[in-house]
């Protein structure tokens, strides 16, 4: 059985190597921003949910794959954000660089989506689906003012990946949805908790590196 810092090495390997086909000039521009996302806390808690009752190579390999696809979505909507970043300096932004950027921003969802088909599980896939349709609507609504609710891209996130994670796992409903209930509740305490005990090792390696 692999640790959970383990499989982390692993999800950036893979990260490392998605630009391998690209541009040159492309690939360094999307590993500056992998290289910036140093906390892998989305991918610490899909390698904690999806963690099953019985392990297996094939299990910990589509785990790591649905971490680093969750990974790599968080990379992809930092680099579309740099445009909104720009967006108030228009005229005096590079038309080629814009492109590059949302060339560079929709490569990294296209890979997150492959990695995420990896994992075989239709309603894994699903949830993953729907997540780029809440953060794509949420963010518009956000960028064109039409809600005055805050949209949390973070929380959705974590609870998406938290999920994925879980239904990966097999867990059955009732435990999928405690552990979705302790991660909305800031997750104060391991020990005590609904937390499926095979995994509450992980989520308190979670929680002391916070």
């Amino acid at each position: 059985m692999t640790s959970l810092s383990q499989e982390l090495s692993e999800v950036r390997e893979i990260l490392s190597g998605v630009t391998a086909e690209l541009h040159p000039a492309l690939s360094e521009f999307i590993k500056d921003e992998i290289r910036r996302h140093t906390s892998m806390r989305l991918g610490a808690i899909v390698l904690a949910a999806a963690f099953p009752a019985e392990d297996s190579p094939t299990q910990r390999e589509k785990r790591v794959n649905l971490a680093a696809a969750l990974e790599l979505l968080t990379v992809a909507l930092e680099i579309h954000k740099l445009l909104l970043l720009s967006a108030g300096a228009r005229d005096s932004v590079d038309r080629a660089l814009a492109g590059g950027t949302v060339l560079a921003g929709d490569y990294c969802f296209s890979r997150a989506a492959a990695l995420a088909a990896r994992t075989e599980h239709p309603q894994v896939i699903a949830i993953f689906a729907e997540l780029l349709q809440q953060l794509s609507e949420g963010n518009l609504r956000r960028l064109f003012a039409e809600t005055d609710e805050p949209f949390n891209e973070e929380e959705v996130l974590y609870r998406s990946a938290t999920h994925a994670g879980t239904t990966l796992a097999g867990l059955p409903e009732p435990q999928i949805a405690a552990t979705l209930a302790w991660i909305s509740d800031g997750q104060n305490r391991v020990e005590g908790s609904d937390l499926v005990v095979f995994q509450r090792g992980r989520w308190g390696e979670i929680m002391r590196n916070s």
